[in-house]
This record gives C-alpha cells, sequence and structure tokens, in this order.
C-alpha cells in the first residue's frame, strides 16, 4: 500500500514534468484479426507513459519507441514515427492483457471503426516486470478515467469507484466470453466422466468410463432444470456468495456448468448452466479461484 501511495504522489503531485507514471520497457503491437498480418510488432523496444494535457481533466497515454545508442540518428528525423497518443477515456478500453505468457495491458485502436483493431504494450522481459509498477499503473489510468468523465480531482472518488473502473473492462470480456461460448450436453458428460472415473487415466479403460457414465444416469439439461427447480433444498446447502472476488492476472479460465452430487438420488443437479472458473495471480506465489 505504501508503493501505491508513493508511485501516486509521482503520478498526481504538483510537478513541472507531467510525464510521471511510466512502464520503462516494452514491446509495442498493434493487432487486427482482418488483416493480413493479424498481429505487428511496431516497436521493438518502448516505453508506456501518462501525460497531462493543457485541458483540464484530459490525460493522454503516450507509447515512444526506445533506440539503442547511435541507432536514432541513423534514421532520417523527418521520417521517424517514434510515438503514438491516446485519449485516456472510457472508450480506450485499457485493460490488462497477457499474450504468448507475457503480461502487459492493451486498448482499441481508436481509428478503427470495427473495434476489432487493439494495441498491446506487452513486457517481455521479466527482469523488467513487476506486478506492483503494472497495478499501480493501472490504477493511474482509472484515476484519469475518473477525472475525464466526472471533471472533478480523483482524490474525490471512492476506492469503489476506482476499483469498479479499474476491473470493468475485464468483467464484460469475460461475461462476451461466457456468452458466446455454448457447451453440448454430451460434451458435458464426457468432461465429468473424464474427470470422476478412476479409470479416465488409463486409455485402455476408456469403454469403462464410458459405461460408468451411462450408469450415473447425468439426465438432460431440460430434466436437470426441472429437478432444481423443485428442489429447492439445495439452494440451503449452497455456501453463500463471497462480498467480494480477487482481481488480479488470469492465470487460466474454463468454462463450464455448475452441478451439485445429490448423495440420495446418486445424480447430479445442475445448480448453473454456465460459469466461469478462473486462476487468479493476485501476487507473487499468491492464487485464487474465482
Amino acid at each position: 500500500m505504501n508503493a501505491l501511495k508513493s508511485l501516486g504522489k509521482l503520478v498526481w503531485g504538483s510537478q513541472p514534468d507531467p510525464e510521471s507514471a511510466r512502464l520503462s520497457s516494452g514491446v509495442f503491437y498493434h493487432t487486427n484479426p482482418g488483416a493480413k498480418v493479424a498481429r505487428k510488432c511496431l516497436y521493438k523496444d518502448s516505453e508506456l507513459s501518462i501525460c497531462r494535457t493543457d485541458i483540464k481533466y484530459q490525460f493522454l497515454l503516450i507509447v515512444q519507441q526506445v533506440f539503442a545508442d547511435g541507432e536514432e540518428e541513423l534514421e532520417d528525423s523527418d521520417d521517424l514515427d517514434n510515438e503514438h497518443e491516446f485519449l485516456i477515456a472510457d472508450e480506450l478500453r485499457f485493460t490488462a492483457h497477457v499474450a504468448d505468457g507475457f503480461k502487459g495491458f492493451r486498448w482499441v485502436d481508436p481509428d478503427d471503426p470495427s473495434g476489432r483493431a487493439m494495441y498491446e504494450f506487452i513486457i517481455e522481459d521479466s527482469k523488467s516486470d513487476s506486478k506492483l509498477v503494472r497495478d499501480c499503473f493501472a490504477r493511474a489510468v482509472a484515476h484519469c478515467v475518473w477525472e475525464r468523465k466526472n471533471e472533478r480531482p480523483y482524490t474525490q472518488a471512492s476506492e469503489a469507484d476506482i476499483d469498479a473502473i479499474a476491473s470493468r473492462v475485464e468483467e464484460e470480456e469475460l461475461e462476451k466470453m461466457l456468452n458466446s461460448v455454448s457447451i453440448s450436453d454430451t460434451e458435458l458428460q464426457a468432461a465429468l466422466a473424464d474427470a470422476e472415473s478412476p479409470t479416465a487415466a488409463s486409455p485402455d479403460k476408456a469403454d469403462d468410463a464410458s459405461s460408468a457414465a451411462e450408469e450415473r444416469k447425468i439426465k438432460s439439461p431440460a430434466m436437470r432444470k426441472e429437478k432444481h427447480k423443485k428442489a429447492n433444498k439445495y439452494d440451503k446447502d449452497l455456501p453463500p456468495s463471497p462480498d467480494k472476488i480477487a482481481f488480479g492476472d488470469i492465470t487460466v479460465s474454463v468454462i463450464g456448468a455448475l452441478y451439485l452430487f445429490d448423495s440420495a438420488t446418486e445424480s447430479f443437479v445442475e445448480i448453473d448452466s454456465s460459469v466461469a472458473l478462473s486462476v487468479i495471480e493476485t501476487g507473487k506465489f499468491t492464487y485464487y479461484i474465482n
């Protein structure tokens, strides 16, 4: 927390240089699923910073190419395109991102009317990566978004207001992913059979596992829903929903249906037809399941 406050003073203190929040090393990409080159590297080495503009409560996200010693002199300075600027706003949809196992951030390309093109700033040098610095930078961007939206200093915002901005895009993308994925009953039965059958690890006993799945008599989705409607007692046995969920880097996420095993009938009752199970890294060697 002290480190967050210290970086906050750097970002929001009254200093002559407005570039105060900065990630000093990363690779800058442009992605567009509809283009011939779906992912293009713009700068092999770059830095990401926040700049206060002359307009009150307006901030820019700036990506600037970093040159090795003597490299810049080799190019014609009139032809250099070594900086990109983006107005920090809700529409930028700035969010944490993982690409090829490396962590960083991404945001939409404001010039793409389809909304599919994105920019990525990825920290591919593990020595330069710091979760604390990334979290502080993301929070600084959330401060900028709040100030632009409310035309007031971010110090007047509540922690919940800033948290909502910081997590909004991630939650919306997760919901979009859930809505776009459908799991057939056959696939679900196969997954349950693999997970629960003691013979699932042996390829030679695949037929036995299939038979065991049939013997469990997992009912169709319609029958499960009807059974769940009638069996209200299961709602009382479920653990209460947590007041808070963990936020951080998603290590892995899978989608499926949630079932409760009824020992009396030896069958599964569907609790929810579509849920996401995610492993969240909140700190070094610290993980939560959401």
